[in-house]
């Protein structure tokens, strides 16, 4: 009998701090304020596996404590990130200002990367720990011990403002120019795949949706295949900021403070908040596990339903001054739910009753809490039918030195482990040789990977 083959896949979470899930959404669990009112956050939060979250403001990288009711100041290091900082598996903070660099936990200097240009962007970590961050116009790949792996690989002018690099499922690397109006993907060997002209300079950074699709914001949103071919544009519509992507496929865009729905196919569904021609904001949304979606805008953050209706806000005191917002960051959720936000020189944390982020492929601008720039879930990808009429999976890890499961199951009821392994390369070929005569197959994949 001919078996149907249906893929699905699952990741554990670890959830981090008390739940939030009990205390009424919109409720401030904790503040925590810069040493001076001028020093504002300037980097979106990063949540460490332990709870701590780690800020720029002041000149400074700030390590944040959190216990869930409380927060205060663990350390601080006479570095300003460009951008956010991304976290590594084993806690390591990378951030770049130009430079490179890998900070330990404790706030120790371990290693500095000469990137040769100024400004920053958020580095990407891929699943092998290969990190990757622009500067000086051009794409770097840096091992995790500080050395060159690959590179460095033209992408921009020497002196654009760098554009945050992304990673898809496969390992591949995409990266936007600010001034070259070009968008690249290489291969994680540092081979350029494709390229391709947006003719408009570039924003921010990508977010990747079902299927592979790229979104990019350069004044248009564009959409595009994973081998670059072009799905739609928008027209010139002034989008800036990183799009996030909801499970059933829906495009957040953020326009100066306004917030966009768009449909997979390129239409536009609502908008909500700000007006056209209000100050500029490169801020990016966040969707929580209900389909909630969390947007920083002028002195507030806003959670909105996903119809456009705002639910709540939560609002900086006081007066940014003329022409300024509080709101430049972009807000993350936590895998307990809660929402830490920046507005001027506080960082709030915030409950929103729910249990998470979307499970969706981009649910926030650097996909995840931690800013790694991928997605943080092992993905299983092109089934073969077999000649014995089995079938051979492909699972690409989220990380290496990992351990794995892989399960099936015929009603997603009752599932039976397939195999399980440590995953030391990308991708995995797993075989399923007892499908022959199951009329239905279901799979899943999930590792003890950090969330």
């Amino acid at each position: 009998m001919k078996a149907n083959l249906t893929l699905i896949f699952a990741a554990t979470l670890l959830i981090l701090g008390s739940s939030s899930a009990q205390t009424p959404p919109g409720t401030i669990l904790w503040t925590y304020r810069s040493s001076s009112s001028t020093d504002w956050i300037l980097s979106s939060p990063a949540l460490a596996a332990d709870g701590t979250v780690y800020i720029a403001s002041g000149g400074l990288l700030c390590a944040v404590t959190n216990s869930g009711s409380t927060a205060s100041n663990k350390w601080t290091l006479p570095v300003q990130p460009g951008r956010t900082v991304a976290l590594g598996a084993d806690g390591t903070i990378y951030c770049a200002d130009g430079n490179l660099y890998a900070i330990s936990p404790d706030g120790t200097l371990r290693w500095t990367f000469p990137g040769g240009g100024t400004g920053g962007c958020s580095p990407a970590i891929g699943s092998d720990n290969t990190i990757y961050f622009v500067s000086g116009g051009q794409l770097h790949g840096v091992s995790p011990s500080g050395a060159r792996k690959w590179g460095p690989y033209p992408v921009d002018y020497p002196t654009a403002l760098p554009i945050s690099p992304i990673i898809g499922e496969d390992g591949t690397i995409y990266v936007g120019s600010r001034l070259a109006s070009t968008l690249y993907a290489f291969s994680p060997r540092g081979t350029n795949e494709w390229s391709i002209d947006v003719v408009q300079p570039g924003d921010d950074s990508l977010a990747i949706g079902a299927n592979g699709a790229i979104y990019y914001t350069a004044r248009s949103l564009w959409a595009f295949n994973a081998d670059g071919t072009k799905q739609w544009s928008t027209g010139n519509y002034l989008f800036q900021g990183t799009p996030a992507v909801t499970k059933e496929g829906t495009i957040y865009a953020p326009k100066y403070h306004v917030l966009y729905a768009v449909s997979p196919a390129g239409e536009f569904i609502w908008h909500a908040l700000g007006t056209i021609g209000a100050r500029v904001g490169q801020t990016s949304p966040a969707i929580d596990a209900a389909g909630k979606v969390y947007f920083s805008v002028s002195n507030s953050v806003w959670a909105l339903n996903p119809q456009g209706e705002v639910l709540w806000s939560v609002t900086e005191p006081g007066d940014p001054g003329p022409g300024s917002d509080f709101a430049v960051t972009s807000p993350i959720i936590a895998p307990n739910g809660t929402l830490y936000a920046a507005l001027g020189p506080t960082l709030y944390a915030i409950a929103t009753g729910t249990n998470g982020p979307a499970d969706s492929p981009w649910p926030m601008s650097r996909q995840n809490a931690r800013n790694t720039g991928k997605v943080e879930k092992p993905a299983l990808k092109s089934p073969k039918k077999r000649a014995d009429a089995n079938f051979d999976l492909q699972l690409f890890p989220n990380q290496l030195g990992l351990t794995y499961t892989v399960e099936n199951s015929s009603n997603l009821v009752d599932w039976v482990a397939l195999t399980n392994f440590v995953a030391t390369n990308s991708p995995v070929e797993v075989p399923d040789l007892t499908a022959t005569n199951a009329p239905v197959r279901f799979y899943r994949a999930f590792s003890n990977a950090p969330p």
